[in-house]
């Protein structure tokens, strides 16, 4: 197997400039960003110089989309500054420069350094998605003696094909130098991203290539000026996948729900349904959990070890809970449960699941993360609007409010939508449902639901999934025999 290529990247600001907050502005028609393809990984980078400044509920968000489907990864902060990783499948086409915030009850805000580096990765094939198969890990480095050399412990992806991307931030305009560690390069980037903005700040960046999973060595850069800050490190994997694809011609439609949920800490949780998955029917669902002990996904199966397929993550860093969004096709092997798994045991996790009949193909996610306005008024969170591919698909939505203090029926029903799973939390307050539809032809739609008050201090991860009716196996590939002309005869 070959293994994905690095394509380029586009940063704001270049290395030693000056970008100011509350919002960056990365630019579609310069660099990597300009050039990228469909299928492509980008990879956005985002480093804040505080946080304080800027309110306890404070974090860095997509701000304009540029009609991306963004993925929001749990981020790191201390010494004085906030790193987050936020990255999507390119779908070909740019609708406007790409913005990132730093959002406070609703509102962009703050003028300190602000940063955003882009990294544009190219699969093997346009066809692939991608996955995060390890992390994000965060971690710590201490101000240190001379030479200031600052580690990242390496890690071995549970998947080939695979890009793992590697970030040293501090809040000093350090310059970075001395990259160590086998495999491991720096090749076409900066040796790091300076913002002179106010007290300043800096991040160098890493990454290596594989075409079969194996361990990666441990990565060092020194800080070759200013040297003795203390500072923040991420490790993220991501890897190339096939879709699977489900072949069974039925008619569109719900079949049956099953959920749960678990305040306690554990490293799985499992949904039950009350009978087997129907032969070739899909499961699709949304599953979430708090992030404090660092725990990673290590895999979603169900009871009949059926791999299912991650298609969007969000994370809200204030209260630390991560939701993500997975599916499997085709299934005919009769399971009666899912689970997911985590590498270390976490608390408030709930999975809630969705049988469908008569879906095939993935067709796009979107999401959101929300930060309430923080007033007594009625609000109403909502996602990007999008446009399926296709008319007829199916559309799985879910959304959690964390914090929700008290607000225990906070989500209702959105236009359009059925209300399929309300998960209560009596502790923590988190309300968490479920809604579907299935279009007849294909429009604009969004997840627009509607919050009675806004919560204090209250932040809302939701998206939805869109999935297109399945096509018949012999649907897809037409072989035709070769004909003889009358009076000839066709030579063996």
């Amino acid at each position: 197997m070959a293994a994905p290529t690095f394509h380029g990247v586009t940063s704001a600001p270049a290395d030693n400039g000056a970008q100011a907050g509350p919002t960056v502005t990365v630019d579609k028609d310069a660099g990597a960003l300009s050039t990228a393809q469909a299928g492509d990984l980008i990879v956005v980078v985002v480093q804040y110089r505080a946080v304080a400044d800027v309110g306890s509920n404070a974090q860095v968000l997509p701000n304009e989309s540029g009609g991306q489907n963004w993925n929001v990864e749990r981020g790191a902060t201390g010494s004085s500054h906030h790193s987050r990783v936020i990255w999507c499948r390119f779908n070909g086409t740019w609708t406007a420069d790409p913005t990132f915030s730093n959002i406070n009850t609703g509102t962009p805000t703050g003028t300190l350094a602000l940063t955003a580096v882009a990294l544009v990765f190219r699969p093997t094939s346009s066809s692939k998605h991608w996955v995060v198969c390890n992390g994000p890990f965060r971690g710590t480095f201490t101000a240190g003696t001379t030479p200031f050399t600052k580690t990242i412990t390496g890690i071995t992806p549970r998947k080939g094909q695979n890009v793992t991307i590697g970030v040293f931030s501090t809040g000093d305009d350090n310059t970075w130098d001395t990259l160590s560690g086998t495999n491991w390069t720096q090749s076409g980037l900066s040796a790091q991203y300076r913002n002179t903005t106010g007290t300043d700040q800096s991040m160098a960046i890493v990454y290596q290539l594989q075409d079969s999973a194996a361990a990666t060595n441990d990565v060092s850069l020194n800080q070759a000026t200013l040297g003795g800050d203390a500072g923040l490190t991420q490790l993220i994997t991501f890897a190339e996948v096939d879709m699977p694809v489900g072949t069974n011609v039925a008619t569109v439609a719900f079949v049956k729900s099953a959920d749960n949920f678990d305040a306690v800490g554990g490293t799985g949780l499992t949904a039950t349904f009350g009978s087997a998955v129907g032969s070739g029917n899909a499961v699709v669902g949304s599953w979430n959990f708090e992030t404090t002990a660092g725990g990673e996904v290590t895999s979603i199966t169900d009871s009949q070890s059926n791999e299912y397929f991650q298609l969007l993550r969000l994370n809200d860093m204030i209260f630390e809970q991560t939701k993500l969004w997975f599916w499997r096709p085709g299934i005919t092997n009769a399971p009666t449960t899912v689970t997911g798994t985590l590498s270390a045991a976490e608390v408030f996790r709930r999975i809630m699941v969705h049988e469908v009949a008569g879906i095939g193909t993935f067709d796009l996610a979107v999401g959101a993360v929300v930060v309430s306005p923080d007033t007594s008024s009625t609000w109403n969170p909502t996602t990007p609007s999008r446009t399926p591919s296709a008319n007829g698909c199916y559309i799985f939505g879910s959304a959690q409010v964390t914090n929700g203090a008290d607000a225990h029926d906070v989500l209702h029903d959105a236009d359009g939508w059925t209300l399929r799973v309300q998960g209560i939390n009596a502790v923590p307050d988190e309300p968490n449902d479920t809604h579907d539809q299935v279009q007849g032809t294909a429009t604009a739609e969004d997840y627009d639901l509607d919050v009675p008050a806004a919560v204090s201090a209250a932040i809302v991860n939701m998206g939805w999934a869109a999935f297109k009716a399945a096509v018949a196996a012999d649907d897809h590939v037409i072989l035709m025999q070769p004909m003889a002309p009358p009076g000839w005869q066709r030579l063996r």
